[in-house]
């Protein structure tokens, strides 16, 4: 499962410059600017982006349904926390955009929890060092 996961967030992330981190329930943090740590920033923002908390901004989402794969993005408060939902995690027939919305976002609170980070796709590029 984890390998088809990272195939998807491959599919689904648009651009060769984009940094991102994957955690175990499906939520990908996107980092397109350079940081220190990819693993760090990320739990941080999911830290503080990921919880879901009712009747708030965290408890908000939309959901996009991807053209080329079988399934939806759900977004939430933050643009570049974004979680996964496969048409095989609901049952048939229950593909609105509420329940979508809402098992992306419970998954995205899962993976603000536990923070399982496992998989890190790493584009950032070296700094050039001018020559002598």
């Amino acid at each position: 499962m984890e390998k088809e996961s990272i195939q998807i967030w491959r599919k689904i992330i648009a651009g060769d410059e984009k940094s991102w981190v994957l955690f175990k329930h499906g939520t990908c943090v996107i980092l397109p600017e350079a940081v220190k740590s990819l693993e760090s920033r990320a739990i941080e923002l999911m830290k503080q982006y990921g919880p879901v908390y009712i009747a708030s901004p965290a408890g908000d989402f939309t959901t996009i349904k991807l053209i080329n794969d079988p399934g939806w993005v759900v977004a939430g408060h933050h643009p570049d926390i974004l979680t996964y939902v496969s048409s095989g995690e609901l049952a048939t027939g229950k593909a609105s955009d509420l329940v979508i919305g809402l098992l992306g976002r419970g998954k995205r609170d899962q993976d603000a929890k536990e923070l399982s980070i496992i998989h890190v796709e790493d584009h950032r590029r070296p700094p050039i060092v001018p020559e002598r």
